[in-house]
């Protein structure tokens, strides 16, 4: 019979883990091992100590699984097994680490943060060293591992850290956006505003920029759902003397985002955002927006 069986054990990788099994009979039992799995132990580090303990040196994360301990009496067919399970964790560690990067005012940033380890490590972005909220320009994907800025402006400008963790241990690296702004550029649009025309229309307006318009050959007004993701905004163009565009066909009781770019021949300026929600069967009064440059 088996007196002591293993038991679960969870360890870092480079430890050593120790599985015991002691077994009593006469004849004396013979110890062998196997995992559940099917999948052979291996020799590299492996010793089957005094009576039969299974003892594996520098372990790695290939040696989780269940590890079987079986008694056989000589010369009969008599077995007794018992079993433990072994799990291996690994710290987390980058694979790619976010670069710093250097970008126009107005386009898209784009930091990549690549971890593995043992649970898979989870991913947290701070900026300036503070908890990263994603929303509006700001969107994350890919389990977090993408980080991506929508028409940046100087307020974006800041050190973004990104942190993988997992029960083994954590780390984090470091990443500068810098904004570039090209002299000779127009502002951003100023007072932008939607005002109700019906459940399914508004007016967009704004304001010329207050520097550099003598260079301005139009604007772009860039409209979407506040829920849908960036890539499915849709734009209108609109003429420079132009300040302002209805915008039709909209669904009610639905956010919407809208923002305004000023271009010249060279560039985009930094855009100016509003926000406005689609009220069914009634206009909503003006309100006051959330604007970010």
């Amino acid at each position: 019979m088996i007196l002591v069986g293993p038991e679960n054990l969870t360890l870092t990788v480079h430890q050593t883990a120790i599985l015991e099994c002691v077994a009593t009979g006469y004849p004396r039992p013979i110890v062998s091992w196997s995992r559940l799995d099917g999948r052979p132990i291996g020799v590299e580090g492996i010793q089957v100590l005094g009576t039969g303990n299974l003892m594996i040196s520098d372990v790695r994360v290939q040696h989780s699984g269940v590890y079987v301990c079986a008694a056989n009496k000589p010369g009969t067919r008599v077995r007794r097994t018992a079993q433990g399970r072994l799990v291996v964790q690994a710290p987390a560690e980058f694979v790619q680490p976010p670069q710093s990067i250097a970008r126009p005012a107005g386009t898209t940033a784009v930091f990549t943060c690549l971890a593995q380890g043992e649970p898979v490590p989870q991913l947290t972005w701070l900026k300036n060293g503070q908890i990263l909220e994603p929303g509006g320009h700001v969107k994350l994907r890919n389990n977090n591992s993408t980080l991506t800025i929508y028409g940046i402006s100087p307020e974006d400008e800041a050190i973004y850290q990104c942190i993988a963790e997992n029960s083994a241990g954590s780390i984090q690296a470091s990443a500068r956006l810098t904004v570039l702004w090209a002299d000779g550029l127009p502002g951003s649009p100023g007072s932008v505003r939607a005002d109700p025309l019906s459940p399914t229309a508004i007016q967009v307006s704004w304001k010329e920029p207050v520097q550099n318009t003598q260079d301005i050959i139009g604007y772009v007004l860039h409209i979407r759902k506040t829920a849908d993701p960036i890539e499915m905004e849709y734009q209108e163009a609109v003429s420079k003397s132009t300040l302002q565009q209805v915008v039709n066909d909209l669904e009610p009781s639905t956010s919407y985002t809208f923002y305004v770019k000023a271009y010249t021949s060279r560039a985009p300026a930094s855009p100016r955002t509003t926000w406005w929600r689609a009220r069914r069967g009634r206009c909503r009064p003006p309100q006051p927006f959330s604007l970010r440059w």
